[in-house]
This record gives C-alpha cells, structure tokens and sequence, in this order.
C-alpha cells in the first residue's frame, strides 16, 4: 500500500520548466499554458547561475524540462515533448508536417531578430537592425502570409503555431506595427491571442519576464 501510494504521488508530480526570467525561449511554458498540462516554471536569475544546476543540465544551458525521472534540455524538443502530452502536434500528417515547419521558421526569425534588436549585445553590434526591419522580417512575413488560411496555418492548434505566436509577441514589443501590412497574419495572431489560455500564459507567465529585444540607441 505504502508503494501504491508513492507511486501514485510521483505519477502525478507536476512538469517543472526551468528558465532565466527573459522573454526568450519560453515556447516550452506556452505550449505547457496552452495545453493545459500541470506545471511548474522557475526562473534561474543571473546571479545564481550557473551555480549547481549548470552542470546538472542535459547540454549545460536552460531551458530544462523535468518530468517524473526524465530530464529533457534543448527548448524545441522541450516543447515537442509537451505538445505530444498536450494534442498540439497536429491531428493529421499535414498538420504535423506544416507545424514543425513553423517552428522552424519561428527560430530562423529569431536568429535574424537576434542581430538586429537583442539587449545582450552593445549598441554598435548591431548593425542587422535596418536589415532585419526593413528586409528580412518583411521576407519572412510575406513567405507566412501565402501559407495562412482564412486566420489559420494547421486546421487545429498546434505547437508551431504556438512558436510564431511567441515570436511574432516578442517583436510586437518593440515593432508594434510590424505585422499591419500582413493582414493574414495579423488575423492570425489576434486569434492566437484571443486565446483564454494564451492570455493566461502571457499574464501569468511571461508579464514578469524582462525583454530581449530593443531598439538600437
């Protein structure tokens, strides 16, 4: 009785997504949010890494998933794995197919995003912001609006429309009017964001975050 009993208890610990408090790769606690999962998510500030827990990660770094006695590293396998928990991978072949495409493209854009706009680099280092604004996101946002259907990539919601929305709610911070001349898209993102568990994740989980991204001076 003694083991059913723990047993049971550890079967039903909660997921726990370990991070540094930035709005950066957090796409694990919004497919978490999103999905409905039972979860935990602790932010690991600068002055307590890397601490102990640098040489307990899976590749060293954050994002960490830990779930009963698996311990995952790598933010898109991270997120994978809680969208194959949660339905989000897609119901059909296609959907899957178009979704991990997304996520993809959701991480190329933040490689560009990276070299224009990110805090952690020096003013004069970042010589791709015209580039990225001017050229590069509008390349990445006319490539997405021949996908959308109606407000839509996949026919039901998935991880990697889950990933764009990330993105495209980090640059909105600092590009508000990035997606306007992108209505597909636009449409796109106000009904991701219409989400009553996607406003949670963006009132609980990342209002508290710092941003990544910036203007240069």
């Amino acid at each position: 009785n003694h083991f059913f009993v723990h047993s049971r208890f550890f079967l039903t610990m909660p997921i726990q997504i370990t991070y540094f408090p930035v709005k950066g790769r957090v796409l694990p606690v919004l497919v978490a949010r999103a999905g409905g999962l039972d979860f935990t998510f602790t932010t690991v500030s600068a002055e307590n890494w890397p601490g102990d827990l640098k040489a307990k990660c899976p590749f060293g770094q954050l994002p960490i998933m830990v779930d009963g006695n698996l311990m995952l590293g790598q933010s898109v396998a991270i997120a994978n794995y809680l969208a194959r928990k949660a339905n989000l991978l897609g119901n059909t072949d296609e959907d899957f197919g178009l979704s991990q495409s997304l996520v993809q493209e959701a991480a190329d854009i933040q490689l560009d995003a990276r070299d224009g706009m990110s805090n952690f680099r020096e003013p004069a280092k970042k010589p791709g912001y015209e580039a990225f604004v001017n050229e590069k996101l509008p390349l990445h946002l006319g490539n997405l609006e021949k996908l959308v259907k109606g407000d839509k990539f996949t026919s039901t919601l998935t991880v990697g429309e889950l990933a764009l929305f990330l993105i495209f709610n980090r640059l909105l911070d600092v590009l508000p009017e990035a997606l306007d001349k992108f209505p597909k898209v636009k449409a796109f993102y106000q009904r991701v964001l219409a989400l009553p568990k996607v406003k949670e994740f963006l009132e609980v989980d990342m209002k508290p975050l710092k941003l990544v991204y910036q203007k240069p001076q």
